[in-house]
Order: structure tokens, then C-alpha cells, then sequence
């Protein structure tokens, strides 16, 4: 598979609103062409120049639209994707995505509505890729971004406090321990948590984890799965294996084989590039 992927910090003024922005180009080969999409601990507005087709496993599938929205769904998505593909993301915090792109939700089983508020960039970034102008359309996100930021509310809250938190303990923190810390009371909280960060405090840190130990597993196929669990806070080995397959409908040990064919089947990928193929790693920088 030919593969250029790129990732970028956004700027100062977009952190904790934005993880990261990138731009990838591809060539499928038929080792490719089969993947999946699993959930993620952020909300991704992707714009997409190619031929790929997506739905649930096992079920009928559809194209994938030029701008999509994919927020914390709730199980994987089957993708076949095919020939030439380049792309345009962005990756946001779901409290910055609810206020910046006027979502009132931020989970879905497929993908989120892409509002009137994105059909104009749209357009704009998909003229650019069809040209190959893959850093303008990146500036023209960005500067869209910034504009924005400075006409909606990105000031932090008890809630978007707690969520942050709950980024940087990689999903362990508990909501009691750090409503107590913000003082207030953990209804208070919790209630908070859904109307400002667009999903509940329980989710996110489920969703976290399972992240978490997908893409552990997919740049360490070999790690001791006994040892993960406890390193992210799973009461046990059976806790872990049940959270697993409820987030991506596979044990542990069933996708890892598919790592170990996959890393055999793209002719020893570096870690980064074979990341790619599935979900970028997005702890809180």
C-alpha cells in the first residue's frame, strides 16, 4: 500500500478545543481495501476525495460521503475502501465539536449530521483535494476553526474540567473524586457532563479506555494482555475482554490476530503508517 500521512498540532489558540489536524494520501491494494472504523474518544469531521463504501458489519453498505462526522458510536464500522483516497481531518475535543460545528449531539451509529454550518468549507476543502491542495484546504480548516472559536463559548467548565481529567487519566479518573476536587456535587456534575460535553461521564470514560487498549494493542500486538488490563485500571482480565468486545465486537485475543496478519500483509509498515490504517492514538496533549 502507498501511504503519505501527515499530522499537525494546531495552534495555540485551538488547543484544548482541537487534538490534532492531518492529511493522508493512499493507494489501496486488496490487503487494504477491507477495514474498520471503531469508536474513538474524539469527534472526527473528515473531508474525503475517494472511493470508499461504509456500514455496519455484516449489513449493507453505503458511500462514504465527501464530509462526514463520526462521534463516539457506539460499535465498529465495516469500510471497503478503494483505488486513490485523499483526506483531510480534523480531530476535536466533543465539548469544542458541540459549540464549533452546532451539534447537538456527539453520538450516533454511523455518523453524526453534518449541518448547513459545513456545506460552504465542504465544498471549499473538497475543491482542494480534488486539486491536490491538501495544505491550503489544512489553512482554510484552520482559519474556518479560528474564526469560530471566537464567536462561541469555548470557556471551561466543571464539566469540561472532569472530561479533560478523565483525557489525561485515560479514562481511570472517577467522576465522584473529581466533582468532590471541583466542589460540587457529583449530580451537579454529571448532568453538566451531558449537556456540555455531549455524552456522559460513564461513556467517555469507557469509550477512553477501549481506545486506549485498541491502539496498544495495535502497536504492541505482543504485549502481555493481562498486564494492559490492570495498567488501565480493568477489575480483571474478564472485565477487560468484556468491555473489549462491547466497544468493537471482537475478544482481545481475535484482534490481535488480525494485527499480527495485518502488520504480515502490508509488508512491515512502520507503526505510525500502520496506525493510520485504523484510529490515530489521541491522549490529551
Amino acid at each position: 500500500m502507498n501511504m503519505n500521512y501527515h499530522e499537525f498540532e494546531p495552534p495555540s489558540h485551538l488547543r484544548g478545543s482541537v487534538h490534532s489536524f492531518w492529511l493522508l494520501q493512499e493507494k489501496h491494494t486488496p490487503h487494504t481495501e477491507e477495514h474498520m472504523f471503531f469508536p474513538e474518544r474524539l469527534v472526527r469531521l473528515v473531508f474525503y476525495q475517494g472511493d470508499s463504501y461504509v456500514g455496519l458489519p455484516g449489513g449493507p453498505l453505503e458511500m462514504l460521503p465527501q464530509t462526514y462526522l463520526m462521534g463516539f458510536q457506539s460499535g465498529p464500522l465495516r469500510a471497503v475502501s478503494r483505488g486513490f483516497a485523499r483526506v483531510l481531518g480534523v480531530e476535536l475535543y466533543p465539548w469544542a465539536a458541540m459549540r464549533l460545528l452546532g451539534l447537538e449531539k456527539v453520538h450516533s451509529t454511523h455518523f453524526l449530521e453534518v449541518g448547513v454550518l459545513l456545506e460552504r468549507l465542504g465544498r471549499q476543502i473538497s475543491a482542494l483535494l480534488r486539486l491536490e491542495s491538501g495544505r491550503e484546504a489544512l489553512e482554510l480548516l484552520e482559519d474556518w476553526l479560528s474564526s469560530r472559536s471566537q464567536v462561541v463559548n469555548l470557556e471551561p467548565n466543571p464539566a469540561t474540567l472532569a472530561a479533560t481529567r478523565l483525557y489525561v487519566s485515560k479514562g481511570q479518573g472517577k467522576i465522584s473524586e473529581i466533582a468532590e476536587e471541583l466542589g460540587i456535587s457529583t449530580r451537579q456534575l454529571e448532568r453538566g457532563f451531558v449537556s456540555t460535553v455531549g455524552i456522559s461521564a460513564k461513556q467517555l470514560a469507557r469509550t477512553i479506555r477501549f481506545e486506549e487498549a485498541h491502539n496498544r494493542i495495535l502497536l504492541e500486538p505482543r504485549l502481555s494482555l493481562t498486564e494492559l488490563a490492570f495498567e488501565l485500571g480493568f477489575a480483571d482480565q474478564a472485565h477487560f475482554n468484556r468491555e473489549f468486545k462491547a466497544f468493537s465486537s471482537l475478544n482481545p485475543t481475535t484482534f490481535i490476530g488480525h494485527v499480527l496478519r495485518r502488520y504480515e500483509n502490508t509488508e512491515q509498515l512502520l507503526p505510525d503508517e500502520l496506525s493510520a490504517l485504523y484510529n490515530r492514538s489521541s491522549t490529551l496533549r
